[in-house]
């Protein structure tokens, strides 16, 4: 699904596909924990808990907009170039955990 995604530029979704298929391997327990405040917020519809908030903005320091509301702006080309960059990324981990086993 997440290199479908890709090939459709939908970054989000590339995001939440392969978070998805490392968020119970033992081995990429970093890079889980890096991704999960971003996955939850491109999970959740509204605003953010704060805690996802904080964490988001403590692991990706000035990397995304949200409205008034504290709510993922989807529509800033900001953060749609920040969701590319860590999309692609993302799938550089997960295609080195599959292919190479690390």
């Amino acid at each position: 699904m997440g290199l479908k995604a890709e090939a459709f530029e939908i970054y989000d979704m590339m995001i939440l596909s392969f978070y998805k298929s490392i968020e119970y391997v033992s081995d990429l327990k970093d890079h889980v924990e890096h991704y999960k405040p971003l996955r939850d917020a491109l999970s959740h519809v509204g605003a953010l808990r704060k805690n996802t908030f904080v964490s988001l903005n403590e692991k990706f320091p000035n990397h995304f907009e949200f409205t008034k509301g504290g709510v993922f702006d989807r529509n800033s080309k900001k953060n749609n170039d920040n969701l590319k960059i860590e999309a692609l990324k993302l799938k550089t981990i997960v295609m080195d955990h599959l292919c190479n086993g690390r």
